[in-house]
């Protein structure tokens, strides 16, 4: 009995530790996922801001590149309007009479 008396005395204690360092690694580990969480976040609002740069520099090239061919176009006509356009072979402007 003496020696189950000595072993259980300091017990209280060492379970209170115990208890206390369990205690203490889960909020550790609660605080870490909560930074990690937040850190994907971050990350995921990151990835949006940079698609949303990538889809407005893409509709502006987009944009850009239509008005280029808008214009050439445009100068394509004015120059085939402005050149005198031969009669086509065979028709009867070109008879001799």
């Amino acid at each position: 009995m003496a020696v189950s008396a000595i072993s259980g005395a300091g017990s209280g204690a060492y379970v209170q530790q115990v208890n206390n360092a369990a205690a203490e690694r889960r909020v550790e580990q609660a605080r870490l996922a909560e930074q990690e969480q937040t850190r994907r976040e971050a990350d995921a609002a990151r990835t949006d801001q940079q698609n949303v740069a990538r889809r407005q520099a893409q509709q502006t090239s987009d944009a850009e590149a239509a008005q280029q061919r808008d214009f050439l176009t445009r100068q394509q006509l004015q120059a085939q309007n402005s050149q005198p356009q031969a009669p086509a072979p065979g028709s009867r402007v070109n008879e001799v009479v």
